[in-house]
Formats: C-alpha cells, structure tokens, sequence
C-alpha cells in the first residue's frame, strides 16, 4: 500500500496540540502548573491578606475553577500560537510539505522531500488518531511520530484496509479506544 499526502502548517500544529494533549508528559506538566500556581496565589495572598483567611480561600477556589475550565483551553491558544510564530521563522520546514507512506510486506517507508526512514512493524510503538489524522508512533519510547491525514486515503474502504494491515502487522500497537 502506498500513500501520498501533505503536511500542511494546520495539520503540523494540530498534531503538537494533540500529542502535548494525550502525551503523559504534557499531562503531567499541566498538573504541576496548576498546582504551582495555585501554591504561588495562596502563598501570596496569605502574605497580603493577613489575618482575613477568607480571601485567599475564595482567591484559591477562584484559581481552581478558572484552571480546570480555562487551562487547556489557553494551553492549546499558546501552542498554536507559538508554533505559528516559529514556523513563519522558518522552522519545522522538514516536517512540513509533500510526503508518502509505503506500508510494505515486512516494514514501512516513509519519505518525504528531505528524509527517507525506514523501519520494521516492530518499530512501532503504538498508533492513535483523532478526528482528522492517525498518529504513528515509532521507536521504543514512542519518542518519533508519523502524521498520517485522512485526507492520503481516497476513500473509507482504503482507510479499513491501512487499519487491517497495521493491525495484523503490529498488533500489539493499535488501541482503538486511545
């Protein structure tokens, strides 16, 4: 099976927005930011407010309710606009343009205008997807990413097939409730 595709700026940015997402580091990292900040607010307004107990408790429970209803929200607005910014400067170019993907009987090729990987089923790590890509992750931490568009497949029927062959290639990676 061979796919040709293109990765768009759109497609490059969603892509670190999911994987900052779903990634265990970036959830770790949102917990730790909420909860330094909410140790840095109650720090601080215990200084400020001393002796009224009651306004750092409603600062806190103010914090709490903005972070968890906000916070990822505002992490997504900062990613894209950080990378918007960076690919304008010229950056991520090599993962950006016209790609192809060889799903081949005992590994696969990707290549694109300035690599070429090549690598076995067993190369991968895991695969997921959201409304719009897959995401195949290579390597032994999963630390190596293959974007895949749905828009590569010209149609349903080609999309099962590339989940069969992935499926029987490398079972232990597709998870579809990821």
């Amino acid at each position: 099976m061979e796919l040709h595709f293109t990765i768009t700026p759109e497609d490059f940015i969603q892509t670190q927005i999911f994987h900052n997402e779903n990634s265990k580091m970036g959830k770790r990292l949102r917990w730790i930011v909420g909860a330094v900040g909410l140790l840095i607010l109650l720090l601080f307004t215990t200084i400020i407010c001393r002796g009224f107990y009651i306004i750092p408790a409603f600062s806190a429970v103010l914090y709490v309710a903005w972070w968890f209803l906000r916070s990822k929200k505002q992490a997504r607005k900062n990613l894209r606009r950080q990378y918007v910014r960076e690919i304008r400067e010229g950056k991520y170019h090599e993962h950006l343009g016209v790609q192809s993907l060889h799903l081949e009987e005992d590994r696969i090729r990707s290549t694109s205008s300035r690599t070429t990987v090549e690598m076995s089923y067993g190369n991968i790590a895991y695969v997921e997807k959201d409304n719009a890509r897959f995401y195949i992750y290579t390597g032994t931490t999963g630390n190596t990413m293959i974007v895949l568009p749905f828009a590569a497949f010209a149609n349903e029927d080609e999309k099962q097939r590339f989940l069969a062959l992935i499926t029987e290639k490398a079972p232990q990676t597709w998870n579809p409730s990821r």
